[in-house]
């Protein structure tokens, strides 16, 4: 190509573009999917790497979602009925966990760092010892 003033911006901006692409750090063979994973919302990149955990939920139901869940998720639970003769009296948690309110029987449950299984606990009705005759 022959310089002219004509070609001159020409050859400075490919001469730019060419000190441009030489600066940057060389891409390492995983880089590709990094990069295409960095133009996602940082919401959907830590649900995508966010350890899980399952919930099951003992006498009662997960109304959220079912789970699993990640540390930290606010799950929706709801006692189901009582037995004749029961009714409900406190949540419990075999694995962590935190209940906005045990004492109620629909309530949230914040997920642990681990698998858990809430489970309500029943007794008897006021007035009833619990002793069949």
């Amino acid at each position: 190509m022959k310089h002219t003033r004509k070609n001159r911006p020409l050859a400075w901006m490919l001469a730019l573009l060419f000190v441009f692409l030489c600066a940057l750090p060389p891409m390492a063979a995983g880089d590709a999917a990094s990069t295409e994973a960095s133009s996602q919302p940082a919401a959907a990149l830590s649900a995508k790497t966010a350890t899980t955990y399952a919930l099951t939920v003992t006498n009662g139901t997960d109304t959220t979602s079912g789970g699993p869940y990640v540390a930290g998720t606010v799950v929706n639970i709801t006692a189901n009925a009582a037995p004749a003769g029961q009714v409900f009296d406190i949540w419990t948690s075999d694995n962590g966990g935190t209940f906005n309110d045990a004492t109620a029987a629909n309530t949230t449950f914040t997920m642990p760092t681990n698998a858990s299984s809430p489970t309500f606990g029943r007794t008897a009705a006021a007035g009833q010892c619990g002793i069949p005759l």
